[in-house]
């Protein structure tokens, strides 16, 4: 009861003034739909956030997210001004620390430290202390909520150097409050499992603690948080006079419950006055559980049905099973009358006894409904912290994966290099040797001028061959009649490297009204990956249109075989083959069904862009352990729209320092520009390359696709 009360008065600490009117939403949202993308923009989303966060946390991990989009976006713009920077970086971190505490509520304790640790990343960059304290104190509530007791120490001891640092005395009080409740939650820890020496030690550290946060507090005037602190040094008293009594030190534990029961008041006196019933019925339910200690049963039968029907009316039922189980106690030692709270008629000793029972039967039906419901947030708690320590080794790995990647590639140019230069080498020999010849026998200029011609002609040849593949590829990708049957608001950006592509796109409409589409990415570009392309076009015709295989996975399953039953006829590289994004989409119950390999989709619906990630493995040979490919449904709505892409456009080298375009700036693209008409979309997407590129070539393929869900 200590813990929660804590945590719902410390998130108030740090989550912004809430307000509860009505209006005062009606009001935000107002002003939202009509606002413009600026600061007072993020500050409204921020704002409503913060209002729905206990009543509808899901609602503000929305709003939050369109907070964090737009703070960004104007982080960006703002950058390049060093007087509107920090202001630019704090609004971002603050909107972070916002996102950390809506998942906070919801227990989801991952994305929350995700959040928290963000923020404070940004914070420490631009020295912004106060931040850095605030973000500090919510990771430490997050190990908190976790049981991780030392990690949250050590967040709640920078907290309260930083806020000593800075002289906040709410920061202080707050650091030494968090940091007695860890050293409490130790102590309860070792005194249950017996080891009674450690846990007096820490009873001890924890209301050192309290003792110092009240202190603060008293002479702030922050009445709240007094009657918080008297709460909890009276359950230190009381649970250190447990510990007593199992030494012997009876006179020790008399004594101690003594100091319990006045705080316990005091508390109780100050909820009185401030209006609080949760943290009344919380000491009501102390003061009652230490008079029966005491053998004050008629005191203790007084509060202990004060507390009960206060933690009814507010349906506190963690306070209820407490309840319960002290006036079960309660009638059990009992040794005078007690008047029956249900019959309203004074008890003799077996009625007594009866009641014990049925309150005790009370407790446990209580007590089993919420260990069912702990247990089963334990095993989410167990999962997200699994979770997170996976993170950073997975995080490395696929570093180690694009380094990798990186490597190989650079290894392939050298290797185009010293190929062109042996060519040039060969060519040169070619060229002295002609020339020895012309020199040695004399041949006229007739003769050099009718190998040029011959040169010219064979060039002239293979440009002409390969343009004529280029018409036959063209044929081969579908043409836009099929693509304004699957929506009439679509688009294909297709620019390949070459003349001929490696990537290709794909569409069909089924007999029963199902949309098929990919976006696929060769091995290679040209001349090689266009006979690839050429490969796995007729390929999949041949899968979904001959032999009318519907489902997405099972296209990619088949089309792998092939694809490697292919190869190893042909003796081709055991590393060629394809990426493949492939959507299908059933009309009938306007369900999209998704798999990828090595690629994904994205879908943008109201603002908020989704991915759907494919499965980590190739359309060919794979190293590891082959597997069947993930199909993944996908519920559309009208206007949603859906994008696959290869990875041409985000390795594009350019801009001012020559770097990668990135997946994410061009996620952000298709978010901003999401709304506009499909075409100009594309318009959009050429100009935005051809500016990033400038004067650099262009290093790959590229192929995006573009689809406005209308039904």
């Amino acid at each position: 009861m200590r813990t929660i009360f804590f945590f719902v008065s410390f998130y108030l600490c740090f989550l912004s003034a809430f307000y509860s009117q009505q209006r005062y939403i009606d009001s935000l949202t107002n002003l939202l739909r009509s606002g413009k993308e600026d600061t007072n923009r993020v500050n409204r989303l921020n704002d409503l956030g913060r209002e729905l966060a206990f009543s509808d946390p899901d609602t503000s991990i929305i709003l939050g997210k369109q907070a964090l989009v737009l703070a960004e976006k104007l982080y960006r713009s703002d950058v390049s001004k060093p007087n509107q920077k920090k202001a630019a970086s704090r609004r971002v971190s603050s909107t972070l620390g916002n996102l950390g505490a809506y998942y906070w509520i919801k227990a989801d304790y991952n994305n929350a430290l995700d959040n928290y640790l963000k923020a404070l990343k940004i914070d420490e960059d631009v020295k912004y202390k106060n931040g850095i304290a605030r973000h500090l104190g919510n990771i430490g509530m997050v190990y908190f909520a976790q049981n991780s007791y030392e990690q949250a120490l050590e967040y709640y001891f920078k907290f309260l150097e930083l806020g000593i640092e800075l002289k906040n005395k709410n920061y202080e009080a707050t650091s030494l409050g968090n940091i007695g409740n860890a050293y409490c939650a130790q102590a309860d820890m070792a005194r249950v499992s017996n080891d009674l020496n450690k846990a007096a030690i820490l009873y001890k550290k924890a209301l050192d603690f309290y003792l110092q946060a009240l202190e603060i507090d008293d002479q702030l005037g922050n009445k709240s948080g007094v009657a918080r602190h008297y709460g909890n040094i009276g359950s230190v008293n009381s649970s250190m006079a447990e510990v007593s009594r199992h030494n012997n030190n009876e006179t020790e534990a008399k004594a101690q419950l003594e100091k319990a029961v006045n705080y316990y008041l005091l508390s109780t006196k100050m909820a009185e006055e401030l209006g609080n019933n949760n943290l009344l019925a919380i000491q009501l339910g102390n003061l009652g559980s230490v008079y029966t200690t005491q053998k004050k049963y008629k005191e203790a039968s007084v509060y202990l049905f004060r507390a009960l029907e206060l933690n009814t009316k507010v349906s506190a039922f963690s306070g209820i099973k407490h309840d319960y189980e002290y006036l079960s106690s309660l009638y059990e030692r009992s040794n005078v009358t007690l008047p029956d709270k249900i019959n309203n008629k004074t008890l003799n000793k077996e009625d007594m006894r009866l009641r014990s029972l049925y309150y005790y039967k009370k407790f446990v039906e209580i007590r089993d409904t919420i260990l069912s419901e702990e247990k089963k947030k334990e095993l989410v708690r167990k999962e997200m912290n699994f979770d997170f320590q996976k993170k950073e080794a997975a995080t490395k790995a696929e570093q180690d994966k694009k380094d990798a990647i990186a490597k190989e590639a650079l290894k392939q140019k050298e290797q185009q290099r010293n190929y062109f230069i042996i060519g040039f080498i060969i060519t040169a020999v070619l060229a002295l040797y002609i020339f020895w010849g012309y020199k040695q026998k004399q041949r006229s200029n007739q003769i050099i001028t009718s190998q040029k011609i011959l040169v010219d002609t064979k060039q002239k040849e293979i440009l002409d061959s390969i343009h004529y593949a280029q018409r036959i590829q063209s044929a081969l990708l579908t043409n836009n009649s099929i693509w304004q049957k699957i929506s009439q608001q679509h688009f294909v950006f297709f620019k390949p490297k070459d003349i001929v592509s490696g990537d290709f796109y794909w569409a069909f409409e089924t007999p029963d009204n199902k949309s098929i589409w990919a976006a696929a990415d060769c091995t290679g570009h040209g001349v090689p990956g266009a006979f690839m392309s050429m490969l796995g076009n007729s390929l999949l015709n041949e899968i979904v249109i001959e032999n009318k295989i519907y489902k997405a996975s099972e296209i990619l399953n088949r089309l792998r075989a092939k694809i490697i039953l292919a190869l190893t006829k042909e003796n081709v590289s055991q590393n060629d083959g394809m990426d493949i994004s492939l959507c299908v989409w059933d009309r009938s119950n306007n369900m999209l069904e998704f798999s990828g390999a090595n690629n994904h989709a994205v879908i943008i619906r109201d603002n908020t862009l989704q991915k759907i990630k494919g499965d980590k493995m190739p359309i060919g040979n794979y190293h590891g352990e082959e597997k069947s490919f993930t199909s993944n449904e996908f519920k559309l709505q009208n206007n949603d729209t859906i994008y696959l892409y290869t990875d041409g456009f985000a390795d594009q080298f350019g801009g001012p320092k020559g770097k990668k375009f990135r997946y994410k700036q061009l996620d952000e693209h298709l978010l901003t520009n999401h709304a506009s008409d499909m075409s100009l979309q594309a318009k959009l997407l050429e100009q935005t390359f051809l500016t990033w590129k400038g004067e650099l070539v262009q290093t790959d393929d590229i192929c995006i696709i573009g689809i406005k869900v209308l039904t």
